[in-house]
């Protein structure tokens, strides 16, 4: 068994996202909050960040 990273995803649920597996709504709602985003952000379609 793996050990629990990043909000208690395990390390090789964290390599399937990195190789481009779909997100679960569990997962994507542990990552709003870690980001502080409000509650179905990562359901959106969000601009690219400029820097300048």
């Amino acid at each position: 068994m793996s050990a629990q990273i990043l909000g208690g995803l395990h390390g090789d649920e964290l390599a399937r996202l990195l190789q481009g597996a779909p997100i679960s709504d569990a997962i994507a709602r542990e990552m709003e909050w870690a980001m502080h985003r409000p509650a179905r952000w990562k359901d959106q379609t969000h601009d690219a960040l400029t820097l300048s």
